[in-house]
């Protein structure tokens, strides 16, 4: 028997809509199209990404090539894996921290995207403590699987106002 995988097939695709959340919540395209439908054109500062930083949970094919495209904008890039080794001489991200380090990172960043593979230790990965250490401004862009995010906390999060948004490609249902 052959066991194939499709790595690499859906890296691109799944890394601009990382890309696009990331300038939808920055850009605050809900209130633009508000604006646009209410005909009403208040002044207003837009946030830009120079300086920000992007936190990849999950820093394999998916999240590399996240990093690629994140770097162009100016975003500071911190990478999270099971090896970070790996990652030594990657150009594309300022550091890359051990899966240990995940609450130092989500508390450090502007957008935390997760790329990561749904396993045992994975499940719940962000719960009620990684989102309580993040920034009230801080994005959560889920790309991997719906079951790494407690929904719940994320939902009460969310409501609570304690962090600015989430960009869910995948849900647990």
């Amino acid at each position: 028997q052959v066991l194939t995988n499709a790595k690499g097939c859906y890296s691109l695709s799944l890394a601009e809509y990382a890309i696009g959340a990331i300038l939808y919540f920055e850009k605050q395209m809900p209130r633009l199209q508000q604006q646009r439908k209410e005909r009403s054109w208040d002044r207003f500062m837009m946030g830009q990404l120079p300086g920000k930083t992007l936190g990849i949970i999950g820093y394999g094919d998916i999240g590399q090539k996240c990093a690629q495209l994140a770097k162009p904008f100016g975003l500071s890039v911190i990478g999270l894996r099971k090896s970070p080794e790996k990652s030594k001489n990657d150009l594309y991200i300022t550091k890359c921290l051990p899966a240990s380090e995940i609450n130092a990172l989500v508390s450090e960043c502007d957008f935390v995207v997760l790329s990561c593979a749904l396993t045992k230790d994975t499940v719940g990965l962000i719960g009620q403590e990684q989102l309580a250490l993040m920034k009230p401004s801080c994005v959560i862009i889920n790309i991997s699987r719906g079951a790494c995010i407690n929904e719940d906390a994320l939902i009460h999060s969310l409501v609570e106002g304690k962090i600015k948004g989430a960009a869910l490609d995948v849900t647990s249902t």
